[in-house]
This record gives structure tokens, C-alpha cells and sequence, in this order.
């Protein structure tokens, strides 16, 4: 009997065993190609354990070349804006007229994906210049660790307002302002956000908690902070 995954958008998908990770994704990747939507696989998924099964797969979907199919309009910035999310929405309705069950938040399209005799949850993050951000939510999680990616996330996000920074696991690596808020993007470059934060552009040395505490002098003191974090789960 198939577990219930922990994912908690749709009230029926199940936990996803490593052999149909890529049949379940290749079900929705077959979509996206066919308009011409380039995407990125990321987190559990990119580095799934074979003997351990997955709440869900996530993702990542170009937001621009959703503007060429649906002609929905955009703004050639970055940010979250109210155009970005008439491209979402684009998105979702499209899948909800292939015959999905969807649901959307943020930035995220969730697709209710029926394979044999279940269902199960594929994440679509749509986000800009996936071909960079995708880098960020692969993580090298060594085996038997108790630290997740979303860890690892809120580590960088405190290291780098440590050095003045504002990380954004989304966008890149912004200059904080004097009001602490966000500058200047300095980089979207994974491996040049690892310089700005560690000194070394090598990304390998920030791509996990365990990663972070051998590479930063003050990690156990930032891991101490993001501990009490209400995110940290």
C-alpha cells in the first residue's frame, strides 16, 4: 500500500518511490516541451536516494518562455510582479485544460499527476533565468544527515546578511541597503555567490549545511541562529 505523501496541496497523492521519479516526470515534462518551456529538475528529485521515497518532485520552469506561448504579459526585471503571475496562472490553466487537478501559490504551479494506480504531486517553480537559479536547489546532502535543502537555504540567507548581503534563493545575491533592504544585484552566479560569502568561488563548499560548517568560520554560530528560525523544521 502506497504512503500518503507529506505534501499537503492535494488530499490523495502518494510518496513517490525512486523508479517512478522519472516516468511521473517525463508525464509532465512532455507538456512543457511541447510549447517550448525549458525547466530544470531540482532538490530530492535531482539526487534521490534509490532506497528512500520522495513527498513530491520539483521543477523549475522558465517564467519567460511562458510569455512566448501564452502571450501573457511580462516585465523583463526579476521580481515577483503582477505580470509574472498572469504567467503563472497562463501556466496553471493551461495544465488544468490537459486534465490536471492543479492548485497554485506564490510561485509555485502544483500539478496533480495520475501514474498507474495513483496520484502524485509535481512542484512547477516558475522563476527567471532557471538555467542559473536551479543550481541554488541542488543540494549535496550527505547521507544520513539530519539537514534538509530548505537548512541550507536559511544558513545562506543569514550568512550573507552577516556580510551585508541579501540572498534570495530565487533571484541571486543582492547589496543590502541601508535600511536593510534589497540593493544592487551583485550576481546571480552560483559560484560567484559562493566568493562573495565564502572568499572562494567554489560552490561545491556551500551546497549543504555540512558543506557550510567546514567551509565558514562563524557557521556554528549562524547555524545556532537559523535553529530558532520558525522555518527551520
Amino acid at each position: 500500500m502506497s504512503t500518503k505523501s507529506k505534501s499537503s496541496i492535494f488530499s490523495d497523492t502518494v510518496k513517490i518511490t525512486p523508479q517512478y521519479i522519472t516516468p511521473i516526470t517525463d508525464i509532465v515534462c512532455s507538456h512543457l516541451k511541447s510549447i517550448g518551456i525549458n525547466f530544470e529538475l531540482v532538490g530530492s528529485a535531482y539526487t534521490a536516494d534509490p532506497l528512500k521515497e520522495i513527498n513530491d518532485i520539483d521543477l523549475q520552469v522558465e517564467l519567460s518562455d511562458t510569455t512566448a506561448f501564452f502571450n501573457a504579459p511580462t516585465n523583463s526585471s526579476i521580481k515577483n510582479d503582477t505580470d509574472d503571475k498572469a504567467n503563472r496562472r497562463a501556466l496553471r490553466a493551461h495544465f488544468n485544460r490537459l486534465g490536471f487537478e492543479t492548485a497554485q501559490s506564490g510561485i509555485n504551479v502544483f500539478v496533480r499527476v495520475p501514474y498507474l494506480h495513483n496520484f502524485y504531486q509535481v512542484d512547477l517553480e516558475i522563476v527567471h533565468n532557471v538555467d542559473k537559479i536551479c543550481k541554488y536547489h541542488r543540494h549535496n546532502i550527505p547521507e544520513n544527515s539530519k539537514y534538509k535543502g530548505a537548512h541550507k537555504q536559511i544558513m545562506l540567507f543569514l550568512l550573507a546578511k552577516r556580510k551585508h548581503y541579501v540572498y534570495s534563493a530565487w533571484e541571486g545575491l543582492y547589496e543590502r541597503t541601508a535600511d536593510n533592504k534589497k540593493g544592487r544585484l551583485v550576481t546571480n552566479d552560483w559560484d560567484e555567490i559562493a566568493e562573495c560569502l565564502i572568499g572562494v568561488k567554489d560552490s561545491t563548499r556551500i551546497d549543504c549545511v555540512e558543506h557550510l560548517l567546514d567551509s565558514v568560520p562563524e557557521a556554528y554560530d549562524i547555524l545556532r541562529e537559523a535553529e530558532k528560525d520558525k522555518n527551520w523544521l
